[in-house]
Parts: structure tokens; C-alpha cells; sequence
């Protein structure tokens, strides 16, 4: 069993201040297996006043819903099973946002560039039952709407092609993790810890920032 393990990944956001916004954006990042040219990728490029670092401690102990971080913050996120049954507790950090040179997918917008963002997740618990691979929850969203993932062909010329988390995890284990964000080049894209259906959803909750 691992104590450590260090690899980079793809796979795949509003807070109380962006809830408006978000109640009415769909959530392509939220979900491993969702479309990744399904998110507004042509996102506005006019910027909205950001919201200011704040964040709160949920009832278990996790970080609250709609807390939003600066570059280099930890959140202590649950993460349950897929199938139900279980759960386990992750400390994420996301550590850089930036623009890359990769190419656009196709279905990008004029002006779109591939934002890559980077995170580390360590594991803080972990039930000892077996669940299903879980790829972070993480993605870019811009002006409170989530946008768009690259292409897994783009995931994997810029390294952001492994799996993450595996079905087994001791606490310890840390991963490196990076995921894309398609959005134009001049947007501020944050990074957004989220997942439809949960309190951290786009859809019916308040999901986790991390600002640039």
C-alpha cells in the first residue's frame, strides 16, 4: 500500500456572491465522465468583480461550500463513493493557474487559449473500502459559469492525462493533479472545486474558488 505518490493528472465553481450566475450554468467540469466540450467555453470576457478570500469550516469539519481560496490555500474536501457506499476526506491545494500553449480543441471559440490548472491532493482519510477511480472535481470557471475541458488528446500532449485518485487510498497519499480550462485568452479564470448533484454543485450548491 502507498504512503506517497506523486503523478500528474486531467480529468475535470460559484460562491454566495456568484450563486445567481451559477444556478443557471450547466456544469461540464463537475463530472469525470461529462462532455468536456459542453461547458461555455465562449464565456464573457468582461470581468466581474472578484470575490475576497473567505472561508468557513462546515459542520464535519470540511471546508463550507462557496469558501473561496488564494493560489496556494488548502481546502479539506469529502469525496463519496460513487456507488454510495463510503467516503473519504482529501486535502486539496490548487498552486497555479496559467494560460498554455497548447492547441484548442475544435469546438473552441476565436480568441480561446487551454488554461491549465495544477493542484496537489493528499489524502487525510480513507475508509479502507474499495470505490471507484475519482478523478479531482476540479475545473476552470469563468465569471461564475464553469467552462469547458480540452480535448483528451490536448490532456495528454500537455501531461494532464492520468487518472488520479485510485479505488484504494492510504491517508498520506498525495497526488499531483493538473486539469484544463478552455476559455479566451484575456479571462480571468479561477480554479472551481465542484461536482452536480453535492453541496460544492453548480447546479444546486456553492462550489469551491481558488482565485489567480
Amino acid at each position: 500500500m502507498r504512503t506517497s505518490l506523486r503523478r500528474s493528472v486531467a480529468t475535470a465553481a460559484a460562491v454566495v456572491l456568484l450563486a445567481p450566475l451559477a444556478a443557471c450554468s450547466s456544469d461540464p467540469d463537475a463530472d469525470p465522465d461529462a462532455d468536456p466540450g459542453a461547458g461555455d467555453a465562449g464565456s464573457s470576457t468582461s470581468a466581474l468583480p472578484l470575490p475576497a478570500p473567505t472561508s468557513a469550516t462546515a459542520a464535519d469539519g470540511t471546508t463550507a461550500p462557496g469558501s473561496v481560496l488564494g493560489l496556494g490555500d488548502t481546502a479539506l474536501v469529502p469525496l463519496d463513493r460513487s456507488n454510495g457506499d463510503g467516503s473519504a476526506v482529501v486535502r486539496v491545494t490548487v498552486t497555479a493557474i496559467e494560460p498554455s500553449e497548447a492547441p484548442v480543441p475544435s469546438w473552441a471559440d476565436d480568441g480561446d487559449v487551454v488554461h491549465r490548472i495544477d493542484a496537489t491532493l493528499t489524502v487525510e482519510s480513507w475508509d479502507g473500502e474499495e470505490r471507484l477511480t475519482v478523478g479531482p472535481w476540479l475545473g476552470g470557471a469563468v465569471d461564475g459559469t464553469a467552462v469547458g475541458k480540452a480535448d483528451a488528446g490536448v490532456d495528454t500532449e500537455i501531461g494532464c492525462d492520468d487518472p488520479g485518485l485510485g479505488p484504494v487510498e492510504e491517508p498520506g497519499t498525495t497526488v499531483d493533479v493538473c486539469v484544463t480550462a478552455v476559455a479566451p485568452a484575456d479571462a480571468t479564470v479561477v480554479a472551481a472545486w465542484a461536482r452536480s448533484g453535492t453541496a460544492y454543485g453548480f447546479d444546486r450548491g456553492a462550489p469551491l474558488l481558488w482565485l489567480p
